[in-house]
């Protein structure tokens, strides 16, 4: 009398449910991950050593200081953009708000920080192509666009 044969499960069990959704994950990288230039994985012990030292060193946002506002620094940016340079001249300590920003900026979106009560522009670094459509105040002039739409 031979050996039976061993059936595979008729309903998955969870250990294969996630073995696929490990494999999908592999195979389709999104996000940050998907970056084949990132030199440091951002869930190693690494990256989050050298994470904890810049915000250890700087502990407050770079962008929100330059404006005057003391805001704590959650988020640590490569500031050139290229996720292989992880010397600390690259590394730029910000706010949430403030990594959200410069991200959608560097991914080619159009993101406006807005302006305080006198008209300044909050932005420390309104690009040209703003300045010139004429989307920001100079100091001490109200824009038109903002008086029509009160």
């Amino acid at each position: 009398m031979g050996r039976l044969k061993t059936l595979p499960p008729r309903i998955p069990v969870m250990g294969s449910l996630v073995e696929e959704k490990i494999k999908r994950m592999k195979a389709n990288p999104t996000g940050r991950t998907a970056d084949p230039r990132r030199a440091i994985p951002l869930n190693s012990t690494t990256w989050r050593k050298l994470r904890a030292s810049v915000l250890e060193r700087e502990p407050l946002c770079r962008h929100c200081a330059a404006r005057g506002i003391t805001e704590p620094a959650t988020d640590v940016d490569h500031r050139s953009g290229d996720p292989s340079d992880n010397s600390p001249q690259n590394l730029c300590p910000l706010c949430h708000s403030c990594h959200s920003i410069k991200t959608a900026r560097d991914h080619g979106k159009n993101v406006a920080m807005g302006c305080d009560l006198n008209g300044i522009p909050l932005d420390p670094q309104p690009s040209l192509e703003r300045r010139a459509a004429g989307r920001y105040a100079s100091p001490g002039r109200i824009e038109t666009a903002e008086i029509t739409r009160r």
